[in-house]
């Protein structure tokens, strides 16, 4: 496989992701798509260059031990979290709204971050990484991105401030929870199968919910 080919892998198995779930759970008119797509690969690009910087400035002082944690929660978790929840909370805005439509309007965003971190692995560790990256990290992005989706939608619905918090504390933690256990055991023991395949459980179960009208506006 050339690096084209394999870029162009990188980037369409997340859209072929979202469509798939688009399928399963019947989905119509969602707002946004491939502008929603191409809005969470431009703030994948943005967060991917501050986790450079701030993990530039991070590494040297940080004591051995603490180094995956503060990397995997802080540089990476809530910097990426960040970006996409604030994308995420924006589709809030759009008229027509259902639970399922913005679910996915969520997972589009979360295929951007994915389609972008696939060819950045790319080019630095060789084509073979897309293989692997298309059914771990896409569906995890993609589904990570609708179960923050769904604590922003409750909590606008329900006038409830905290868990629009509790939507980018829980994406963190998941995210986190994902790459810290690969930095530990370096994919060898598996163990990051355990919060991809949590967070895979939780996403399908909020997504097979009754679809339900947005109650109230933002």
């Amino acid at each position: 496989m050339t690096p084209i080919i394999a870029g162009l892998v990188g980037v369409l198995a997340p859209m072929a992701f979202v469509l798939l779930l688009r399928q399963v759970f019947f989905v119509r008119g969602e707002p946004g798509g491939f502008g929603v797509f191409a809005a969470g690969a431009a703030a994948a690009f943005v967060a991917l260059i501050a986790e450079r910087y701030l993990w530039a400035w991070f590494d040297p002082v940080l004591p051995v031990g603490w180094a995956p944690v503060v990397r995997a929660f802080l540089l990476i978790g809530l910097v990426e979290e960040l970006a996409k929840t604030a994308l995420i909370y924006a589709q809030l805005f759009k008229r027509g709204l259902s639970w399922r439509r913005y679910a996915i309007a969520a997972a589009w965003i979360g295929a951007g971050f994915a389609g972008v971190e696939n060819c950045l692995y790319i080019l630095s560790h060789g084509v073979d990484v897309v293989y692997v990256r298309t059914f771990t990290a896409t569906p995890f992005h993609v589904l990570n991105a609708v179960v923050a989706a769904r604590l922003l939608w409750v909590g606008i619905a329900e006038g409830r401030n905290g868990l629009i918090v509790a939507a980018l504390v829980l994406a963190v933690l998941l995210h986190g929870l994902y790459d810290y256990l690969i930095f530990i055991d370096q994919i060898g023991d598996g163990k990051f199968w355990f919060a991809l395949t949590l967070t895979v459980a939780i996403a399908l179960t909020l997504l097979s919910r009754p679809d339900e009208a947005a109650r109230t506006s933002p």
